[in-house]
């Protein structure tokens, strides 16, 4: 049976929320295997915090505090206070202390705070940032069905991604390759000895500055002398 869009929705949410990084084409087709067998949502969760890789991020000597406090730390982000931040730690360690599983509690912070509304005064602007997120690993992951080698790149597709829709719209076009930002280079009276970017770079010359002994590296990306 196909997996449904909602299920692989809340795969995609559920990787953002705990490892604040984009599933990629090539693990998501694993997890949406693994659904498609039976297995839940939040059992995938806990499997996910029993995996090796992920107990490098949350190690098994952190204690009860510290797990929470980093763990909401990354998926609150900078947009709350203080003060929300504290009461969504203590709320965690007390769920925790109870005895249930770390993937079990992540689980179910994540899925409280996909469910805040993005207007609420306290967690509005976390709840759109995880949103956001959600929807640029959507647009990686399955638009797009890009995958990556190392954490660190399926981090990097998210990592700049906050509340602001403008945001969205940069890590979309990162994505598409429309936004390689290059440099703008002037050639002057001098002898010229100019280097490229790797994006999309302009020289700027005209019929005094530029000459024969002048030297530009275009570097791979567009260029444009004007």
């Amino acid at each position: 049976m196909a997996i449904t869009v909602e299920t692989r929705t809340e795969i995609i949410q559920l990787v953002v929320g705990m490892v604040d990084a984009a599933p990629g084409a090539t693990i998501l087709s694993e997890l949406a295997n693994i659904a498609d067998a039976g297995l839940s949502v939040k059992d995938m969760a806990i499997a996910i915090a029993a995996n090796p890789a992920f107990n490098a991020l949350y190690p098994s000597f952190l204690t009860t505090e510290e797990l929470a406090t980093n763990f909401i730390g990354k998926l609150l982000g900078s947009e709350v206070t203080d003060t929300v931040k504290a009461s969504s730690v203590a709320a965690m360690v007390a769920d925790l202390n109870a005895g249930t599983n770390r993937g079990e509690a992540m689980y179910k912070a994540i899925t409280a705070l996909a469910a805040t509304a993005e207007t609420d005064t306290d967690l509005g602007n976390a709840a759109a940032a995880l949103n956001n997120k959600t929807e640029v690993a959507i647009h990686y992951s399955v638009t797009t069905q890009q995958s990556a080698d190392t954490l660190d790149e399926l981090v990097a597709v998210v990592t700049n991604v906050t509340s602001a829709q403008a945001t969205v719209d940069t890590a979309k076009g990162t994505i598409d390759g429309t936004n390689n930002q290059g440099g703008t280079f002037t050639f002057t009276s001098a002898i010229n000895n100019l280097n490229g970017t790797g994006g999309n770079d302009t020289f700027l010359r005209d019929a005094t500055t530029l000459r024969a002994s002048d030297r530009a590296v275009r570097r791979p990306g567009t260029y444009e002398f004007t």
